[in-house]
């Protein structure tokens, strides 16, 4: 079965290469330990689980491979970070004032997720807004869809997804009241 590259190193002539799904489930248990203190456990689990699920393509395992190779890569060319604040959008935020702690939890991954090499730009000097100029990016343009569905072959399903998210709501509310 096809899987996904994070990571490609090499110690003492020795190649290592890290699965998207090792590096995201690592990160997210790393993430959930760093927030449990503050009760945000599964919320920060969420977060490092989702925010790299944009590798999920061939085109960065094309990327990763030629600069592990030392081949010409212009770094940042390939967008991965946006494919899981997608995910989250679409899937969680309502419009209904309702769902005020839903659409917040959402936002607050969202930001974390794309944010996550903290390269996110506010507003530019050319009065743009960062973060919104790459949510509107073309799905296409990112690879979406083989990103999203590889995810959901290799690293985590929907139930598990939705669980998580219903959890996270439930903590970043008791973090708030």
């Amino acid at each position: 079965m096809y899987e996904s590259i994070a990571h490609i190193t090499q110690i003492d002539g020795v190649t290592k290469i890290q699965t998207v799904r090792e590096h995201c489930r690592q990160t997210a248990q790393y993430a959930a330990e760093s927030a449990m203190s503050v009760g945000l456990r599964n919320t920060a689990y969420l977060a490092g689980l989702l925010h790299d699920m944009g590798k999920c393509k061939r085109a960065f395992d094309d990327y990763i491979l030629r600069s592990f190779e030392k081949k010409t890569v212009k770094r940042g060319t390939i967008n991965h970070t946006f494919a899981g604040v997608i995910f989250v959008f679409e899937r969680y935020h309502r419009e209904e004032e309702s769902q005020f702690y839903a659409n917040l939890t959402c936002e607050i991954l969202a930001f974390a997720i794309a944010s996550h090499h903290g390269l996110i730009d506010g507003v530019g000097s050319d009065f743009i807004n960062g973060y919104v100029y790459r949510l509107s990016k073309n799905r296409s343009e990112i690879d979406y869809e083989e990103s999203y569905n590889n995810f959901l072959t290799q690293c985590a399903n929907v139930d598990e997804l939705d669980e998580l998210f219903r959890q996270s709501c439930d903590e970043v509310e008791h973090f708030l009241t």
